[in-house]
């Protein structure tokens, strides 16, 4: 825990925080205008999914270049206070940019519309979307982490310096990219890690089925699909780091497409209310009132916070 709380834990100064700002600030502008000029809808009233897009895999590519720079740029900034600042960045500029578009109830309505077994079929093809919808922050660990070796830390000489606050350092193949290993059981590190995304899973679940619990003929609206999944990841991230202490965000960070996996995966087999079945606008269930880009942005952003929130608080309390 020394090791991960190294710059998790320092106080950040008001030159620090206006950096963090302005990071965070390019992130969600290059989203928000480059983003969305590559993802956005045919359809005005469209829904961002690559379900719908015209060219799915151009527009994968392309934001990933784009989660790239964001990225690097972030870690420019201020990565060498925050590990991976670019993970948030790119989080948020997603969020933002998703947020423009439709929501869910476009794609029941326009793609689906009544047919129950057109809704389970696109269940599983929005949980796989998930996942692929997770590789922009992938790229945005390995990018951080390679800018940040590049540039050094505080006293570091360069890039030879470790950091094994990086997520970097922990992702099975890559590890080695954040620079020369750290002298840990890898083995150890990873069961542990294990051990907290799935307390985040079970935890940011639990809480997301509560929250966006209410009238089955409730319309979906992004800002209470937001609020819900930042919740439920933020909450469920600060309880399993406190029971479960990790040294990088990666193990949080792996809930969120897990809970988007599996909550499209539990609507694939459901059905809507009863009376409702003939309503298309009407989620199979709470986890159909989520998109998967909505589920990867929010739940990140939350995660990484709450990430940052438990170093800070087991720091001060050492």
């Amino acid at each position: 825990m020394q090791t991960a709380a190294m710059s998790t834990s320092a106080p950040l100064g008001f030159w620090d925080k206006t950096l963090s700002l302005a990071a965070w600030a390019i992130g969600v502008g290059l989203f928000a205008s480059v983003g969305w000029m590559v993802l956005e809808p045919g359809d005005p009233r469209g829904a961002i999914s690559l379900l719908t897009a015209d060219h799915a895999v151009v527009a994968l590519v392309e934001t990933l270049a784009l989660a790239a720079v964001v990225s690097a740029l972030a870690a420019v900034l201020i990565g060498r206070k925050l590990p991976d600042a670019g993970v948030l960045a790119v989080a948020l500029g997603m969020a933002v940019m998703t947020w423009r578009g439709g929501t869910t109830s476009y794609l029941l309505i326009h793609v689906t519309g009544s047919d129950a077994d057109a809704r389970s079929a696109m269940a599983w093809k929005l949980a796989f979307e998930g996942v692929v919808w997770f590789l922009p922050i992938v790229t945005a660990m390995v990018v951080g982490g390679l800018v940040r070796r590049w540039l050094g830390g505080p006293g570091s000489g360069g890039g030879g310096h470790s950091y094994p606050d990086m997520a970097l350092s922990q992702i099975p193949g890559l590890h080695g990219l954040a620079g020369p290993a750290a002298a840990v059981d890898l083995r150890a590190e990873a069961l542990a890690g294990l051990k907290a995304t799935l307390a985040t899973l079970v935890a940011a679940a639990v809480l997301f089925r509560l929250s966006a619990t209410g009238s089955p003929v409730r319309s979906v609206q992004h800002g209470q699909t937001y609020f819900a999944l930042a919740i439920a990841l933020y909450v469920g991230g600060r309880v399993a780091f406190h029971y479960f202490p990790v040294r990088t965000v990666l193990w949080g960070c792996l809930a969120v497409p897990l809970l988007c996996l599996a909550g499209y995966v539990v609507c694939a087999a459901s059905s809507p209310p009863a009376g409702y079945s003939q309503v298309a606008s009407v989620p199979p269930g709470s986890f159909y009132r989520a998109l998967p880009i909505e589920y990867i942005s929010v739940g990140t952003s939350a995660v990484v916070l709450a990430f940052w929130h438990s170093h800070r608080s087991a720091a001060a309390h050492m």
